[in-house]
């Protein structure tokens, strides 16, 4: 006898939004590999990549710097989320919302970590 709750369909390409978290410790290149994960989701359009920035204008730092790879990372657009603002789960919303309406291929919210613990956050 089937079981109805396991099913299986027949696999259909479709284009879908990704949501990718990078994980890791402080300065081992969290914000740069995002950046360049961007550039090449935003298919090498650096206007299209839209970072929220959570550190003190550390985002703005990347402006120009190479990669490994020989290129270097361009003018991309940073909105500052700041504890003025606070870092409540929606503020980031409402930042990638805003990004999304002004064209934004790519959203980096650059750090999540500051709606844990930070004013504002959900602890």
């Amino acid at each position: 006898m089937e079981n109805p709750m396991f099913q299986f369909e027949d696999a259909e390409r479709v284009q879908l939004k990704a949501s990718i978290m990078i994980e890791g410790l402080s300065g081992s290149g969290k914000s740069g590999l995002a950046l360049l994960l961007g550039f090449y989701l935003a298919n090498g359009i650096w206007h299209d990549v839209f970072d929220v920035d959570t550190e003190n204008k550390s985002a703005n730092l990347f402006a120009g710097i190479p990669f490994t790879t020989g290129s270097a990372v361009g003018k991309f657009r940073v909105g500052q989320l700041t504890e003025a603002i606070g870092y409540k789960p929606t503020n980031y919303l409402a930042y990638r919302e805003a990004a999304v309406k002004m064209g934004a291929q790519v959203v980096i919210e650059d750090s999540i970590s500051h709606a844990w613990q930070y004013k504002g956050g959900v602890l």
